[in-house]
């Protein structure tokens, strides 16, 4: 969606309206582009599951622009990674400073009441990813990925009015910032597929949560070869299921491992990610089909599920060197 306003009033009304929404876990993926004389950009939020979703801000201003926000906000957890631009953040009835800066990772946790004032200081261009869970959400995936919040996040418990909102800021830790971009690059011009967004999404808020928790990013973990066994049983289920493959928390409990081991455990032993393996069994089949003839590439790639032959035809050069149409011509 694409909206042109006269002035800042105009834009604070929809902007707050659009912020209400997606406080609530309850609505559809969105893109909104905005343009007034004063600041323009694009907000844009993904679900990758239920109660499970990414937020990507890119939006540049030229004077000031203030925004009052009041909302009942669902209890969640957040995990922001700002690259560029101050954004300043006054929550009534809160002491702590909720603003972000350039090259910060926070966690916080909100729900409950809210009444609070977001400013964008004059020529900021603010670049930046809040990977959001409910607060239900957030624990599930606790139980599956060792994640464990700071002490400072866990009293007062998420929920009530916003004096209990909370949040623990660093230096966004060097090893996740390629990552992060990553994210707020492809996450506006489109990623191959859901799954490597997902898988993206939880390497950033692990690692987040393992710099807070001992401040040295993720720790190594060694599987053992029962653990390597269910690896391998989770390859295997995603070539059996390549046109329509599980996510990571869903792949995980197929195979009784965290979705910590499991990611862990395809670099172990493949040396590869869990998205980059299927991509590459997707395109192995795909090889095959196209040289035994008889399918057309736009076939090919949605037999092994990719939804863009665009997008396929990219990764099948990268791959073999050669476009998808040559192998079927046999050139």
């Amino acid at each position: 969606m694409y909206i042109k306003l006269e002035n800042d009033h105009d834009l604070a009304e929809t902007l707050a309206a659009y912020i209400t929404q997606t406080s609530s876990f309850k609505h559809d993926n969105c893109c909104f582009n905005f343009e007034t004389p004063n600041a323009r950009g694009c907000l844009k939020e993904i679900y990758l599951a239920p109660e499970f979703a990414i937020v990507l801000v890119d939006v540049e201003t030229v004077d000031r622009f203030c925004l009052h926000i009041r909302m009942a906000v669902s209890d969640m957890v957040e995990a922001g990674f700002s690259l560029e631009g101050k954004v300043e953040f006054s929550m009534k009835g809160s002491r702590q400073d909720f603003d972000t800066y350039p090259g910060q990772g926070y966690l916080s946790v909100a729900g409950g009441e809210m009444d609070a004032v977001l400013s964008v200081p004059p020529g900021q261009h603010v670049r930046m990813v809040e990977i959001r869970f409910s607060a239900e959400s957030f624990n599930t995936y606790s139980a599956f990925s060792d994640w464990t919040l700071p002490e400072a996040l866990k009293k007062p418990a998420v929920g009530g009015s916003s004096k209990q909102s909370r949040k623990c800021a660093c230096l966004l830790p060097p090893e996740l910032r390629s990552g992060v971009e990553t994210l707020v690059s492809r996450g506006f011009t489109g990623f191959g597929d859901l799954l490597e967004m997902e898988e993206l999404c939880i390497d950033c808020t692990g690692g987040l949560v393992s710099f807070f928790r001992n401040g040295m990013g993720n720790t190594r973990t060694l599987l053992s070869s029962s653990d390597l066994e269910r690896v391998r049983e989770a390859r295997d289920i995603l070539r059996r299921r390549m046109e329509d493959p599980p996510g990571i928390r869903e792949l995980a409990l197929m195979v009784n491992l965290n979705d910590y081991k499991l990611k862990t455990g395809f670099r172990q032993a493949f040396g590869s990610t869990v998205h980059c393996t299927l991509r590459d069994m997707r395109l192995d089949k795909a090889f095959n089909l196209l040289s035994s003839g008889g399918i057309s590439v736009t076939e090919a790639a949605l037999d092994v599920g990719y939804q863009n032959v665009g997008d396929f035809a990219v990764a099948f050069k990268r791959r073999y060197g050669i476009s998808p149409g040559k192998i079927r011509s046999g050139s």
